[in-house]
């Protein structure tokens, strides 16, 4: 892909990735990267600087066309003369904290995370995540996350994330993954006609089933009052994944099966 597939004087195209934790990021990331190559870059930024740092590196290098960061917090930074196509995708949460507690168990960084995951079982762990002040990895955190994309005005934390999910050109659901990404290349194809996704999975903490047979494992898991405590921490988080999901339902496009990587999709494109 090259800048002349925008067209003369065309503004510049720049997708951010907002890669939420254990939300099927490192696959997104995996077709950004196939798709633009050395154009495609990840970073990371300090909470309060972020924004700005963003703005300053896509100034800066005006060949980005796709940046992914776990850090990079919303609204989207401001670009002249660009474009910029903010993505991100939802996840069950009580699904995608078991997803994380695996992971952090693994990983060897010095966190607080890191740490409750090898001192606890998840029981464990998530209670001492929730007794932690402020720290929202375990409460409702894609609702705070979706939710910094709009003013405060008053409303509630999920309010703004509802109407965030409402205005952002894509908010995608890791459950219904592959009508997600279709969506998401006809988003983006108007940008760059060469964009395709495929079939990939990434970074992935557990064996395929679906995602009721996981939630059935987690609650007899973890018994029936830190479920019921978890699930009361994040129920905004779940307002805001039943909200994803119906939008893939709604749209249709189950049926359709995407390509393997480095495959040509032959699907229907029509709107």
């Amino acid at each position: 892909m090259n800048d002349e597939d925008l067209g003369a004087g065309a503004p510049r195209g720049v997708i951010i990735h907002y890669h939420l934790f254990k939300n099927a990021g490192t696959s997104v990331d995996a077709i950004l990267r196939r798709n633009f190559g050395e154009r495609w870059a990840s970073q990371e930024y300090p909470p309060r600087l972020g924004i700005e740092a963003a703005r300053e590196f896509l100034i800066a290098n005006p060949h980005i066309a796709a940046l992914s960061s776990h850090t990079l917090l919303l609204p989207p930074p401001k670009i002249p003369d660009a474009e910029i196509l903010p993505i991100l995708f939802i996840r069950h949460p009580l699904d995608r904290l078991k997803s994380a507690y695996l992971l952090e168990r693994e990983q060897r960084a010095d966190t607080v995370g890191v740490r409750l995951a090898r001192e606890n079982d998840f029981a464990g762990y998530l209670r001492a995540r929730l007794e932690i002040p402020g720290d929202r990895s375990c409460r409702n955190f894609q609702t705070h996350r979706l939710a910094m994309a709009e003013p405060e005005n008053g409303d509630t934390e999920l309010a703004r994330a509802l109407r965030a999910f409402d205005r952002l050109p894509f908010v995608g659901s890791v459950e219904a993954f592959d009508p997600s990404l279709i969506a998401l290349e006809r988003l983006v194809q108007p940008w760059f006609p060469d964009f395709r996704v495929f079939q990939t999975r990434e970074n992935v903490s557990r064996p395929p089933s679906s995602v009721d047979e996981r939630l059935t494992e987690l609650k007899s898991e973890l018994g029936e009052e830190v479920f019921e405590l978890i699930a009361s921490a994040n129920a905004d988080d779940l307002a805001l994944y039943q909200r994803a999901l119906d939008r893939y339902s709604q749209q249709g496009g189950h049926d359709q099966r995407l390509p393997a990587p480095g495959t040509t999709p032959q699907r229907d494109t029509a709107t």
